[in-house]
This record gives C-alpha cells, structure tokens and sequence, in this order.
C-alpha cells in the first residue's frame, strides 16, 4: 500500500509539473533567440565602430585638403581674384543661354 501510495503521488507530481517544465523549455528557446539576437547587435555595433572609424578617417583627410587649399588660397590672391573674375565672366555669358532657349522652344510651338 505504501509503495502504491508513493506511486501515485510520484504520478500526480509528474503530470503537475508537465506544464512547469514545458514552459521552461518555451522559456529556454526564448532565451537562445535572445542571445543570438544580442550577438547579432554586438555584431553590428562593432561594424558601426569600424564605419565610424572610417568617417573620422575621411573627415581628417577632408579637413587637411581643405587646409591645403585655403593655404594656397591665402598664398597666391590674385590668382584666386582672377577665377573669381573668369568665373563671374563666364556665368555673364550663361545669363542670356535660357532666354534664347525659351525663345527657340517658342517658335518650335507655333
């Protein structure tokens, strides 16, 4: 009687505990997708870190040219004062270009 007393309450644990211990397992998985997704984050952080890296690379280079650049500005105006003057000279002559293109366009209509 004592041993069947025993297993029936080994029994009646075994099936209460069937829910606990699915869900343990439901929880585990949960856990594992967790993980992955983490080291996936980790992952991309550190791509971003590399990315960053770059930038600050080219940010650098970028400012040294532009360094170099307003240095040879500075050195040399008038050459500066004369881009700036064919360049103005230049943009004069564009000026009249869309009214005679309207023009044309207009008589390509009629």
């Amino acid at each position: 009687m004592n041993n069947e007393l025993k297993t029936m309450l080994e029994s009646i644990i075994q099936e209460a505990l069937k829910p606990i211990k699915e869900e343990m397992q439901t929880i585990k998985g949960e856990v594992q997708t967790l993980k992955g997704d983490m080291q996936t984050i980790k992952d991309e952080v550190q791509t971003l870190k590399g990315d960053m890296q770059t930038i600050k690379g080219e940010v650098q280079t970028i400012k040294e040219d532009m360094q170099t650049i307003k240095f040879q500005l500075d050195e040399k105006p008038e050459v500066t004062k004369a881009v700036i003057h064919r360049q103005e000279e230049t943009d004069a002559k564009l000026v009249p270009f869309p009214l005679m293109f309207i023009s044309c366009t207009e008589k390509l209509t009629i």
